[in-house]
């Protein structure tokens, strides 16, 4: 019954413990419990008429576990080395260069953007299906997980 308290917070906000007692605290109210409240009491009739009635199928306490295997990777895929591309030039790009024309000809939109225009299979098709994995960047520059 403790175990359960510990795992359902449901079960233990429904009972009124705040903080579920040690074990020797609790096996001491269950036994003070047993001593001198019977289940049949005007304190817990209404309980036991809501929960243990024949025509509801009683109460009853279950866990359903999927155990269907799912394949997964173990490691994340090593990414290949980035080719080294020539720096761009800084500052404003020169009137009528090919530089100032692929500026102007790229897609300025976010990506959130771009999914409303897309079908879902073609915004799907775009995500990344390998095994990754990496953190977010703190004010500082440091990986916080």
């Amino acid at each position: 019954m403790r175990r359960l308290l510990l795992t359902d917070t449901n079960l233990n906000d429904l009972c009124g413990f705040g903080k579920v007692p040690s074990e020797a605290t609790f096996s001491r109210y269950l036994k003070f419990l047993s001593d001198n409240i019977s289940m049949d009491t005007h304190a817990l009739g209404p309980l036991n008429k809501a929960f243990f009635t024949e025509e509801k199928g009683g109460l009853v306490l279950h866990i359903c576990r999927d155990s269907t295997a799912i394949p997964a990777r173990e490691r994340a895929i090593r990414s290949s080395p980035k080719e080294e591309r020539p720096p761009k030039k800084r500052g404003r790009k020169k009137k009528g260069s090919m530089e100032e024309k692929e500026y102007l000809e790229r897609d300025k939109r976010s990506v959130l953007e771009k999914q409303v225009s897309q079908t879902p299979d073609e915004a799907l098709s775009l995500l990344n299906t390998q095994c990754r994995w990496g953190a977010k960047k703190n004010s500082q520059g440091h990986p916080s997980f």
